[in-house]
């Protein structure tokens, strides 16, 4: 099963829109990460395993492939947590999102499943260059930020627990 949602990044001093998918498969259990990524996501498959582990949610032992793109530029932060976790949730059909194609997720993930804010947000200068239809969701204090230069698409601040 696939699931996909968005996010962004940012490539030099602009904000890039990045398609985060993730599929779920038979086979030798693992976590596969692609799409030129920086050391901080290839370490994020644990943190993230423990994040959803720790918000009650079971996850059967599969085969995980999570691909970020474009793979044109490095993807780097933990900013990608929340947005591989929804992808992920998604492929498993554990999560239900009308839409969720046309959803973008900025957040990092802690081991507990808090969702914290990013740093750097300021610079990715919404609403990059997405459509009006897509929805970004963000973490409360990241949230703020992103509100500042929010002109054309609806933001909803994202609370744990």
């Amino acid at each position: 099963m696939l699931g996909k949602v968005y996010s962004a990044g940012i490539l030099g001093i602009e904000g890039q829109i990045v398609c985060c998918e993730a599929d779920v498969s038979g086979g030798l259990p693992a976590y596969i990460f692609t799409g030129y990524l920086a050391s901080q996501i290839k370490e994020a498959s644990d943190r993230i395993r423990a994040a959803i582990k720790n918000a009650g949610i079971y996850l059967q032992p599969k085969r995980v492939l999570v691909n970020l793109s474009p793979a044109s530029f490095k993807k780097s932060g933990s900013s990608y947590d929340l947005p591989i976790a929804v992808a992920i949730l998604l492929a498993y059909d554990l999560l239900q999102l009308p839409d969720a194609e046309k959803s973008l997720f900025i957040g990092e993930l802690s081991l507990s499943g808090e969702i914290l804010p990013v740093q750097g947000l300021e610079i990715i200068d919404f609403p990059v260059p997405a459509p009006p239809s897509i929805r970004k969701w963000c973490p409360p204090a990241t949230a703020v930020i992103a509100a500042c230069f929010t002109k054309l698409c609806p933001l909803i601040s994202l609370k744990s627990g």
